[in-house]
């Protein structure tokens, strides 16, 4: 009996020592992806990846206390730049750890298609973040630096991770943001980024959340902003929401536990009593997209409110926020898989243009019931 699984010790690890044919210095560890749009409408793929080569640095391999340097390639298509950087990359070149996949909006408008390439580059990890910048990828990944005493994929981990759970950005994987480009029932969200900037928020609604990335009040000592979402309609970028938007969506969603409201006689933090309800009423010609919602509310900072103020002030906030979805042809609710239940056969829906409808031809109605407590 010993000697049978010693053998079986021995088979393994003879089976698995081929699995790190390469050591950490002898590839060069992807960890974060640029894509941008260079002026003659080429596209411009970066790459930024720990070198292991700063002096005193520690011999973690990992590169956390070593510079990180950026290899960019530039041509007509997406999988010829990465057969060029391969060729071109001075170790081989793995995408095993990337963390996050930027892409400028200008990219993204001008190939819908990079979704469904980038989730097919071999070896990509399909976790990585999905983002999309108001600005150059350049200037993004150029200020794009470790925090203190960490690597860099740890820092961009919890730095997303931070503001995935205050609502403010949506956390969407790669491979999640393809699979929702290719589902006619709910389209994907993205986060949003851009180069800090000293530029006031935008008054539209009166929420403090309501700016998008690059437009934060002061600057900090993070040098890129990430709030908001870039709504995609199918695979097509067709607009943006703002950090309050992206929270409330991801509150309907269940995505969050809490989001804060302003409301006429101050703020208040609001909860699900029980789970958003969403449904269509009518013809599916011409529905109403009915959304139910149960609340409790505890006044923040001394707010002089009422139930009532409360419920105002949610309609209208969710009444924007699903007007400014349709206007931009975004079903980030899952509307369209409602309207699908509607169809005995997959292809009579298939041939319902459900984005049409959806967009010229829906009411909304919003139900809301709040019991205040106590803060």
């Amino acid at each position: 009996m010993k000697r049978i699984l010693s053998l079986l010790l021995l088979t393994a690890l003879l089976l698995f020592a081929g699995c790190s044919r390469y050591g950490p210095e002898e590839q060069l560890l992807c960890v974060v992806l640029g894509v941008d749009l260079a002026e003659n409408g080429q596209i411009v793929l970066t790459v930024k990846s720990p070198t292991y080569a700063e002096k005193n640095a520690s011999s973690d391999p990992s590169g956390a206390s070593g510079r990180y340097m950026t290899l960019a390639a530039q041509g007509d298509s997406l999988p010829e730049m990465l057969v060029l950087l391969r060729a071109a990359s001075p170790r081989t070149l793995s995408y095993a750890q990337t963390r996050a996949i930027l892409v400028s909006q200008q990219a993204l408008r001008a190939h819908p298609e990079l979704l469904d390439e980038l989730d097919k580059t071999a070896g990509m990890r399909v976790q990585a973040a999905m983002i999309v910048c108001r600005e150059s990828v350049g200037s993004i990944i150029r200020d794009l630096e470790p925090d203190i005493g960490t690597r860099l994929s740890r820092s961009l981990d919890a730095t997303l991770q931070s503001s995935s759970r205050k609502g403010i950005i949506p956390y969407t994987s790669l491979h999640a943001a393809r699979s929702l480009s290719q589902d006619p029932g709910q389209d994907a969200l993205l986060i949003l980024a851009a180069t800090a900037q000293d530029v006031a928020l935008p008054a539209s609604s009166g929420q403090a959340m309501d700016g998008l990335a690059g437009q934060l009040p002061e600057k900090t000592s993070e040098q890129i902003d990430y709030m908001g979402a870039a709504a995609l309609d199918g695979r097509t970028l067709s607009g943006f929401l703002t950090g309050f938007e992206t929270s409330l969506c991801r509150f309907l969603q269940g995505g969050i536990v809490s989001i804060f409201l302003e409301t006429s006689g101050g703020y208040v933090s609001l909860t699900h009593r029980r789970p958003a309800r969403l449904s269509l009423s009518g013809p599916l010609d011409a529905p109403a997209l009915c959304l139910n919602v149960s609340l409790n509310a505890s006044p923040v900072m001394g707010a002089n409110v009422t139930p009532a103020m409360i419920e105002t002030a949610f309609q209208e906030a969710a009444g924007a926020l699903m007007t400014h979805l349709r206007r931009i042809r975004c079903d980030a609710l899952g509307f369209g898989a409602l309207a699908a239940r509607r169809f005995a056969r997959l292809e009579d829906w298939q041939l319902f243009d459900w984005k049409a409808v959806y967009e010229k031809h829906t009411d909304v109605e919003i139900t809301v019931r709040v019991a205040q407590t106590e803060p």
